[in-house]
């Protein structure tokens, strides 16, 4: 469910600095197996087709709403690589614990449903509360705006389309939150945090407080004027107005909110 700014090596394709169409064609070649469908690829290891066929049937059903949300055109090609187990996500991605998906290189990865910590889950689940829609919005945030988007902005928006399109938001941080617990605006700018689950819904909370103020109105700004190269201080204040001082204080987003 997370983005990630990877390093390392991978299991199964074994080019970490190579694009996404790259890295497609090195995979097809070697006859990694694949499911191919309007425009989607999915890349998947053996004995693992039925979660394949999941997969494509969510980035199918989920697309068009992701990037119609956030103001991009559906690219010609999606790209999925479905990762067996945690083992082996951990091995592709570089990192020491697998997330249920990552984004990275024009390319979305996924844990293998029936390998979440959790224990394996039905197809419902998966589609549902999986990470399917929230690497489509890191997908769609990255094609319009790069790196221009922070860390917390991307992940706040990322779990607000979530929000938006299945009604799924990662809740494990709210007793904390509301315990006082929580990072300030400049720890969460600078993404010094420790604790994942709280930052995530901080950051969740900071993109709701704009959108509660300004609607998705002001979000599609906020967008546009990062797209045409302005800071993101100087554009949060340009979209927030007399707004701004509450919002970096903490008001908005540091204690629980009515949540969907």
């Amino acid at each position: 469910m997370i983005l990630f700014l990877l390093v390392g090596g991978l299991s199964f394709f074994p080019w970490p600095s190579l694009g996404g169409w790259v890295l497609e064609q090195q995979a097809l070649a070697q006859g990694t197996p694949a499911l191919r469908q309007d425009g989607v690829l999915v890349l998947y290891p053996e004995g693992h087709e039925e979660e394949a066929v999941w997969v494509l049937e969510g980035v199918l059903r989920y697309r068009e709403p992701v990037f119609s949300l956030l103001g991009v055109p559906v690219p010609e090609t999606i790209r999925v690589v479905l990762a067996a187990d945690e083992r082996e996500l951990e091995k592709d991605l570089g990192t020491r614990e697998a997330p249920l998906g990552a984004f990275w290189k024009d390319t979305i990865w996924v844990l293998a449903p029936s390998a979440w910590p959790r224990g394996p889950v039905d197809r419902e689940t998966f589609l549902e509360e999986g990470p399917l829609v929230h690497e489509l919005a890191h997908l769609a945030l990255h094609s319009r705006a790069g790196e221009a988007v922070p860390v917390w902005l991307d992940e706040g928006i990322a779990q607000w389309v979530d929000e938006k399109v299945t009604g799924f938001l990662w809740l494990d941080a709210l007793p904390r939150l509301e315990a006082g617990e929580g990072y300030t605006y400049r720890q969460l700018s600078r993404w010094e945090v420790g604790d994942l689950a709280l930052a995530y819904l901080q950051s969740y909370l900071l993109v709701d407080a704009i959108a509660r103020t300004h609607g998705g109105e002001g979000l599609e700004l906020l967008l546009q004027r990062l797209e045409r190269g302005y800071s993101l201080e100087a554009s949060l204040k340009a979209i927030l107005g007399q707004d701004y001082p509450a919002f970096v204080s903490g008001a908005p987003w540091t204690r629980p909110i009515p949540l969907p």
